[in-house]
């Protein structure tokens, strides 16, 4: 494979991403498949921001990004869905920022925490066909104190824990 391919939505796909997507189990037929979409939101049933824009969680500003205060010693939650718009299973690397600065961060699925395996360079995660999973991301304020903030993101990455290419981020303040 020689020069540089781009996918529908302008993303730059190379031969680490290609072998990403093999590596997942989902074969040959795979170029095919869209991309599973991250979004975050404040509530449950809340909006979740998800304009389809994949980018790079360092580079602002950033539309999948909701900020809320937290006081010392107490959590708030964010809400991450990932949407899979394929008429079939897929599974996907997601990985998520871990516990730093004064807040410790936690990660759930279906009531079952994953913290250890998001945080460790990723774990795979199947969504249904046309379907979306809920991961709750739980940051706590465990040490941080007024005037401290924190930005902790999740994504999809596109493995061997080299880059997002998907992402949703959290910020975080003690008023």
């Amino acid at each position: 494979m020689e020069g540089e391919w781009y996918s529908m939505k302008g993303a730059k796909v190379t031969a680490a991403t290609i072998v990403s997507v093999l590596f997942l189990g989902l074969g040959p037929s795979a170029s095919a498949a869209r991309p599973i979409d991250v979004s975050i939101a404040k509530t449950a049933t809340g909006i979740y921001r998800s304009p389809g824009q994949h980018s790079d969680p360092a580079a602002p500003p950033n539309p999948q990004t909701y900020s809320k205060k937290v006081a010392p010693g107490a959590s708030v939650r964010f809400f991450i869905k990932l949407k899979n718009p394929n008429p079939r299973a897929l599974a996907h690397l997601i990985r998520g920022s871990g516990s730093s600065g004064g807040f410790d961060v936690t990660y759930t699925s279906g009531g079952v925490d994953i913290t250890s395996s998001v945080t460790a360079c990723g774990t795979n995660v199947t969504v249904p066909r046309e379907g979306h999973r809920i991961i709750v991301m739980i940051i706590t304020a465990t040490s941080a104190t007024s005037g401290m903030n924190g930005q902790f993101a999740i994504g999809t990455d596109m493995g061997a824990c080299i880059a997002y290419s998907d992402v949703a981020i959290a910020k975080v303040r003690v008023p």
